[in-house]
């Protein structure tokens, strides 16, 4: 329920969260909202909502995890119009069905989940600390005392799905270690699952003399015929290529290799299009905001729009030079283009912005898939900084910043020959961005055709 905030002008000298944090609490609560299905889910997206004397409203939204994990996420929108407030609920109910409680309801509900998980000694979000929490009363003697359960007869609950396989096994393991394995329950929604979910012990063989062998000879069977291939046999070509695979570099190599690909990625991925992503102030070129929003739309519906002439018009949006690159690059995918005119094109954008992040990610992996020299990627795997100080210390990048950052980094794994890096690489990004699934889908079938061609190379070539 939690939606990116966005900046509005302040009711006074204050900024959106002080303001919260010393003045929330001396305005009403005008309303409280909560999914229907909180009960049955134990998953509760609460709203609570402020009202200012001047009309417009705050309000704050926190994602709380009653069966183990608290308040997983919450977010704020300061000093909006009730037609804003209007849009933001029905923006809500696209993705669910939401009815209005009482303020101690929710109050409640999300301390119940908060000190729930404070006593696992798992704390809640970073928003919720800083800011949000201040958007409800103190938790004391004036709230009424309503009993929420939480977790199942008391023991904490984690849930493993695709989308959460990450969070959920280091949850799982951190809770094994503090409070037992016996006061934990542990859920896999999908137990047979994906190949690319399997824990790396699965793969490692027990008694490799007689187990290579075996793997092997069903490598060389299978892939004796793989233009006719079933899918039951694919799959299990990509089990016995895994196999072979990790079995080569070693449990504790490859084990490294994927902590240190997880440990560049720390951030998260929003929609909304920020200063730095759009190359310009939206507060001094509201009109230019617009402008980008509408033509993004025009993309999707119609792939044939022409964006040299706007750019011509516009020509200090670097944003939509990046977008002109990327339809170019789309368009010589399909229609077997000139590379080399896309990078004259690029180099005359990069002369007008020679500091648009996006641009220079482009660059970079031109450069590398070139053998020139690159520029951005080498200096960050030798500082082995996490991905936001790239970003500015920021927590959450557009969704075009992260995929150019990571075809980036692929290309240059590729131009190292270093295939383990690009399997940790795919297997990150199963974990933390499931969402991104189709725009990756290249990095995984490129990963599948790496692991094979290895295999074949290690042992089936004479």
């Amino acid at each position: 329920m939690a939606k990116k905030r966005k900046k509005q002008p302040g009711t006074n000298h204050l900024s959106p969260v002080k303001y919260i944090q010393t003045k929330a609490r001396q305005l009403p609560v005008m309303e409280c909202l909560v999914n229907d299905d909180w009960q049955e889910t134990k998953m509760a997206n609460i709203t609570i909502v402020r009202e200012h004397s001047n009309g417009n409203i705050t309000l704050a939204s926190y994602l709380v995890d009653l069966m183990c994990l608290g308040v997983k996420d919450s977010d704020f929108q300061f000093n909006i119009s009730h037609s804003e407030y209007e849009a933001f609920k029905g923006h809500i109910e696209e993705f669910m069905s939401i009815t209005t409680i009482d303020y101690t309801l929710a109050h409640n509900i999300i301390f119940a989940g908060y000190e729930f998980a404070i006593e696992l000694g798992l704390e809640p979000c970073k928003m919720f600390m800083q800011t949000t929490q201040y958007m409800f009363e103190e938790d004391n003697d004036d709230v009424e005392l309503i009993d929420i359960e939480c977790g199942e007869g008391g023991l904490p609950v984690i849930i493993k799905g695709d989308h959460n396989a990450r969070e959920a096994e280091e949850t799982y393991q951190r809770l094994c270690n503090t409070i037992g394995k016996e006061k934990v329950i542990f859920r896999d929604l999908d137990e047979e699952g994906d190949d690319d979910f399997l824990p790396l012990e699965e793969y490692m063989y027990d008694n490799p003399e007689n187990e290579r062998p075996d793997d092997i000879q069903k490598l060389k069977v299978l892939t004796g015929n793989l233009p006719n291939i079933s899918d039951e046999d694919s799959l299990e070509l990509t089990k016995t290529t895994n196999r072979l695979f990790y079995n080569y570099h070693g449990y504790e190599k490859t084990d490294e290799s994927r902590e240190e690909i997880f440990n560049f990625f720390d951030v998260d991925v929003i929609g909304e299009l920020s200063d730095r992503v759009l190359g310009f102030s939206k507060e001094i070129h509201p009109d230019w905001a617009q402008l980008v929003e509408e033509t993004i739309d025009q993309l999707q519906e119609d792939n044939e729009l022409n964006l040299e002439p706007l750019i011509k018009k516009y020509p200090l949006i670097p944003f939509l030079k990046y977008v002109h690159i990327k339809e170019m690059e789309f368009n010589a995918e399909t229609e077997n283009g000139d590379e080399a005119i896309i990078r004259k094109q690029l180099k005359k954008y990069l002369q007008d912005h020679p500091h648009y992040f996006l641009l220079k990610l482009v660059d970079e992996v031109y450069r590398i898939k070139s053998n020139e020299e690159a520029q951005i990627i080498p200096d960050f795997l030798n500082q082995e900084q996490p991905l936001s100080e790239l970003f500015n210390q920021e927590e959450f990048i557009h969704s075009s910043e992260l995929l150019s950052f990571i075809i980036a980094l692929f290309e240059y794994f590729i131009q190292q020959e270093n295939i383990l890096a690009i399997d940790s690489l795919m297997h990150c990004l199963n974990y933390d961005y499931p969402e991104l699934a189709d725009s990756l889908e290249f990095i995984r079938t490129a990963n599948v055709i790496f692991k094979l061609h290895f295999c074949d190379t290690m042992y089936l070539s004479e």
